[in-house]
């Protein structure tokens, strides 16, 4: 009797422990980790990850603009128990300046329990000389295929005057194909200028700081390959700072094409 009732007593035990355990939900993190971001209107970019100690379902990205309706921007559906997620939008034509974003991040596991993070973004007009939607064309175009700070302006490549060239296209090493609507997406400076690649926010830096970035990251006469939101520092041969944002790569018959922003 004694040792039914134990065994009892251990089943309704285990029972009661295995009832009593909770899902762990998901941890969200974002970089940038200020819960407010104060941005010109433009691309945010924004990475999140997300972990659990099990394994993950779901992640949807909703954004929101002024408090109105919820649009759901991004569904990426998980395998294991970590993801990563780099977040680029594009807000120039669905808010104004002075407009309140919301980005609303949900995750869940597959136990059922999910987190949720949000995130609230500001536009406000740079105060910063800004250049905006700056290009050229790749260098198998025979026209405006360089860029200079001189007059901020795309340049058609002369070889003779390198002096006046800041960008210019690199090509691949042993290439002999004619392709002019194609990008390598890779940039150098035929006048010896330097390009350092930075991690913080192109709208949030402040351009007395670009000489203090610049010594303090790996730089040299051209780019890693390109992606959009990258910020670089650019300094002269007259030890003079920008800072790039690549926005967009264009590829097809009207040639391709590097749009970028400028800030100094």
């Amino acid at each position: 009797m004694t040792k039914y009732f134990a065994a009892g007593f251990l089943f309704l035990a285990i029972v009661s422990l295995t009832s009593c355990k909770k899902n762990t939900p998901p941890v969200i993190t974002c970089d940038p980790g200020d819960d407010v971001l104060s941005l010109p209107l433009g691309i945010v970019s924004m990475v999140y990850s997300v972990r659990s100690e099990s394994d993950l379902d779901k992640v949807y990205i909703y954004y929101s603009i002024n408090d109105n309706s919820l649009f759901q921007d991004t569904l990426v559906n998980c395998n294991g128990n970590f993801i990563s997620i780099q977040y680029n939008k594009d807000f120039s034509t669905l808010a104004n300046y002075n407009d309140e974003v919301v980005v609303k991040v949900v995750a869940s596991n597959l136990d059922g329990s999910s987190s949720t993070l949000l995130k609230k973004i500001i536009f406000f007009k740079p105060q910063n000389p800004l250049k905006e939607n700056q290009y050229f064309y790749s260098s198998d175009n025979t026209l405006l295929n360089s860029y200079t700070f001189i007059n901020f302006s795309s340049v058609t490549f002369d070889s003779s005057q390198l002096s006046n060239f800041d960008i210019r296209e690199l090509s691949e090493i042993n290439d002999t194909l004619f392709r002019p609507d194609l990008v390598t997406r890779k940039w150098y400076s035929p006048n010896g200028g330097l390009f350092a690649k930075i991690q913080s926010p192109f709208y949030s830096v402040s351009t007395e700081d670009l000489d203090v970035l610049f010594q303090n990251s790996n730089f040299g006469n051209n780019t890693d390959l390109l992606e959009i939101g990258d910020v670089y520092v650019y300094k002269n041969n007259d030890d003079k700072y920008f800072l790039i944002l690549i926005k967009e790569f264009f590829e097809g018959a009207s040639g391709g094409k590097y749009i970028f922003d400028i800030r100094y």
